[in-house]
């Protein structure tokens, strides 16, 4: 015979009663019973906040727990949990549940938040086998999505230059003038004048001073770390010439 889809086992619905008073606390729906409280005392430590594992967590034992509907259709576990749960509470028991059935409670949806609200009702419809319905996104054409990156762009780069702008104001030090930014480049120039002439003077082969001028125009490389590698380039060139000389 071909497997199909197992048929639903049949659910108990329970409650769990305080040790002291007897007087129920909670009541859920399980179609293993006992797995279902163990489960229920082990997890009372969880870092997931719940009003019911708080309570558990106050006790020193497991507490004890009655049936209070047996073998309820598995179609109907949320329906007969929420006609308990509001038998209860019309009682006047102090039930520490979060939802009634298979919606959440008066109670807790008049604290919670609507995003909290969206979340649960998501996951009761997938313990349901449902999927909750999403509004579809409009798909962007390729001219907004360009823009959307260009805009995006000029917002970092105004907030890059904004904790910039408040970095010198704490600092306490003077952003530099017209006059003092010339006399930087002009001495930069002079260095870099210099680098060339020195490499210049150690190859005088016409492919290698390309190269130093094609290394000497790469951005980010400072006056400073220029002739440090230039004098590095020198002490590295008359050491070969020595060993050569040794080994001659």
């Amino acid at each position: 015979m071909p497997r199909g889809k197992p048929v639903p086992r049949p659910v108990s619905v329970y409650a769990l009663l305080d040790p002291v008073t007897l007087k129920p606390r909670y009541v859920g729906h399980s179609t293993r019973l006992a797995d279902r409280v163990g489960i229920h005392w082990c997890t009372r430590h969880s870092d997931r906040y719940l009003p019911v594992r708080a309570w558990l967590a106050s006790l020193d034992e497991p507490p004890p727990y009655v049936v209070l509907a047996a073998d309820v259709p598995f179609e109907a576990r949320y329906e007969a949990e929420a006609a308990w749960t509001e038998r209860l509470l019309a009682e006047g028991e102090d039930l520490l549940n979060v939802s009634i059935g298979a919606k959440i409670s008066p109670q807790v949806a008049a604290s919670t938040n609507a995003a909290r609200r969206r979340h649960l009702a998501a996951k009761r419809l997938r313990e349901r086998g449902r999927r909750p319905t999403r509004a579809p996104r409009p798909r962007l054409s390729p001219e907004a999505r360009r823009q959307r990156y260009v805009e995006a762009s000029r917002r970092r780069r105004e907030r890059e230059r904004l904790a910039s702008d408040a970095a010198i104001v704490a600092s306490g030090v003077r952003p530099p003038t017209a006059a003092t930014a010339k006399t930087r480049w002009a001495l930069v120039a002079a260095q870099t004048e210099a680098v060339a002439q020195l490499l210049t003077a150690i190859s005088p082969v016409r492919p290698v001073r390309e190269a130093v001028a094609t290394w000497l125009g790469v951005p980010g490389y400072t006056a400073t770390r220029r002739l440090d590698a230039a004098r590095q380039l020198l002490a590295e060139r008359e050491t070969t010439s020595e060993a050569r000389e040794v080994a001659a």
